[in-house]
């Protein structure tokens, strides 16, 4: 590593973090989100066998 390139300390990622989830949250109220999402993943449904919605975090779960 270079001089001024040392990790982030954890307390600062997650104040950036929770920036973040304040400034998405501000953008997307969860139902119109919630909507948008599954409007878009009714198409893929018989696929998809998991979604999980966290804040930010998005995760599709695909069946095999």
């Amino acid at each position: 590593m270079f001089r001024g390139q040392s990790e982030t300390p954890r307390s600062k990622v997650e104040q950036d973090a929770r920036l973040r989830r304040g400034r998405v949250t501000k953008f997307f109220s969860k139902k119109s989100l919630k909507h948008k999402l599954t409007t878009r993943i009714r198409v893929y449904s018989k696929k998809i066998h998991l979604v999980e919605l966290s804040n930010v975090h998005l995760e599709v779960v695909l069946k095999s």
